[in-house]
This record gives structure tokens, sequence and C-alpha cells, in this order.
């Protein structure tokens, strides 16, 4: 729009210019602050690294918050007291970038991570300084880029790495938890590495739970949740859906904690989620909120009963189709 069409409008409507302003002040201050904490995050480190916590598999719960996961804990027998850690990343590509810092690099060495979040391809695969790629490019990991000074490991750094981003359960939109669940059941009975690291999607949007057995639509609070909540105020619905996809996950959690065996297991997040507290929504790279940095840390263990096989493998024809890294951003809102 031109500038004085812009100045023709703020004339007519005086008020809604002035909250127009007020709102772009604000954006652009949370862009500033984001920018800044993004350039010393990289240098030094805002939270804890999970590598300096105890564990043999960390269960991450994407977008997890530490108030939604207390909620639903009584409902599930896998889940201890929930306790918190502040992040080291306010975004999944931040968290992963300072997670698989090569400081940590003997940890990372022996360490198993199996992940249905694309961004550990566009981080690990890709790099941030080198190999970027401009078409898997958000607005967060642009910043990083241009921010950021990181010292990152790559996928081949690790004991081992699988990608099962790629691998879309029809109607899911992404890789349903199923198939984490039973590749890293495999892994535990096939392999031993010190260490092993299950990425998980939900709850992160969308939220496609309680469309998949209809085959229907999704409808605007759980396709375009942000954008309805920003409309409506109508948090409640939002939130129900968000927990709905918590105690999906948490399922899934269950029958992988029947089924494989760890001393020390941890139930975290790699960031939280804002749902409109003081004025935020979704979760940023460089984001300082308490909603997004503080995330759950659940202990507890495993132990294998074989109640249960693994149906689910990548080298097997599948009702799943594969996608790009673009096409699973896409998926998940990262990318128009």
């Amino acid at each position: 729009m031109r500038l004085a069409n812009k100045v023709r409008r703020g004339v007519k409507n005086p008020q809604k210019a002035l909250s127009y302003i007020k709102a772009k002040g604000f954006q652009n201050a949370l862009a500033t602050y984001r920018n800044q904490s993004i350039a010393f995050n990289s240098r030094k480190t805002i939270g804890t690294n999970v590598f300096n916590q105890n564990w043999d598999l960390l269960i991450i719960l994407d977008t997890c918050r530490v108030d939604a996961l207390r909620t639903v804990s009584s409902e599930f027998s896998c889940i201890p007291e929930v306790g918190s850690i502040y992040s080291v990343g306010g975004s999944s590509p931040e968290w992963i970038a300072k997670t698989f810092d090569l400081d940590y690099e003997d940890d990372i060495e022996n360490t198993a991570y199996i992940s249905a979040n694309p961004h550990s391809e566009t981080v690990l695969g890709n790099g941030i300084e080198s190999n970027w790629d401009p078409e898997t490019e958000n607005k967060d990991v642009s910043q990083m880029r241009s921010r950021g000074d990181w010292n990152l490991a790559s996928k081949d750094d690790l004991g081992h790495y699988e990608g099962l981003w790629k691998y879309e359960g029809r109607g899911y939109k992404y890789c349903p938890p199923r198939y984490v669940t039973d590749r890293g059941i495999t892994l535990s009975r096939e392999h031993d590495f010190d260490k092993t690291i299950l990425h998980y999607m939900p709850p992160h949007g969308p939220y496609t739970l309680e469309c998949i057995p209809e085959g229907s639509n999704l409808k605007d609070h759980q396709g375009d949740e942000f954008g309805y909540l920003e409309r409506t105020g109508n948090r409640d619905e939002v939130f129900r859906s968000y927990l709905n996809m918590l105690r999906w996950v948490l399922e899934e959690i269950e029958l992988l904690l029947e089924n494989s065996n760890y001393r020390n297991v941890a139930i975290s997040a790699d960031h939280g989620e804002a749902f409109g507290e003081f004025g935020v929504f979704y979760h940023h790279a460089g984001s300082l909120h308490p909603q997004i940095r503080r995330v759950p840390w659940a202990e507890t263990s495993a132990e294998d009963t074989r109640s249960y096989i693994p149906s689910f493998s990548p080298d097997d024809d599948g009702d799943y189709s594969e996608q790009s890294v673009k096409e699973t951003l896409k998926s998940l809102g990262y990318l128009e």
C-alpha cells in the first residue's frame, strides 16, 4: 500500500491507526530483542543443554508446555512428577543448533537421534553457514544464519540418525507419532547406544488428530490455530485441541516405555508454545518468553515387556508418502 493511502486511511480512522502503530512497534521491539538473543545464544548458552542432564533416553515432545503436561499427567502412568528446565532454544532449529553443539562432541558421537521434525535436516543436514538451502529457509532460520555464530555438529557426527520427517502418514500432514515409537522400539532391541533422542512432532500443530478418523478437513482452530486465536480470542477451543494432541503422543510414549529398556528416561520438549500470553503467539527463535523457553522435565524408566511388535520400517512399503523437507515444513506451518 502506498504511503499516501496509508496516511489517508489513518486520518479517517485515527484509533485504528494508533492501534496499528502500537502493534507494529511491539512487533519491531520483539524482533530486535529476538535477534540479540539469537546472537548471544549462538556464542554463549541461554538455558540448559540436555547433554548436561542424566538420561539414557530423551523423549522430545515438540512445543510441549510445562502446564500442559502437568494438566494431563494424572491420566498417564508413565508421567511422574513434572519438573522443568530452561530450554536452549525458542524454536526447533535453535534448539537443535544449540543442543548438537560441538562442545558435546563426545556425547553426540554416541547418541542416536530419531527425528520427525524436518529442522533436524535443515540444521544438521545442511548446516547454517555453508550449505543452507534457501528453499527451506523460514524467518527463524534466516535470522539464525545472519545473526548467529554456531558451533554446530552435523548429522554425520551422530552415532545414528534417522530423519522420519519425510514419511507422511496419509491424512496426518506430517510423520505420525507411531512411526517414531516403532523405530525407537526397534532401535532399543537391536542396538546399544549410550544415549537415544526420540523427537516426536505432537503436540505441534496442525492439530490433525480430531480430523484423521473422519477424513474431514481441518477447522480454523486446528489448521490455522494462531490466526484463529488472534481473530477470535477463543483460547479454550485452541488449547483443547492442543491438549488432545498431547494426549495422543503420550499414549505412544506409554507403548514405547513398555517395549524398550532404559534405566533413565527423560520426557521434555525442544520449546513450548505461546497462546497469547503477553501478546505473543506461536514460538520463535530467540524468544525468551516463559511459556516458550521453560519446558517440562519428567524422569521415569522403561522395561521391555515385548507386548508389541513394531510394524513401521522406512525400508518397507506402507501407508505413507515420502515428502521433501520443503513439503513437510509447509505442512507444519513453517513456510508459506
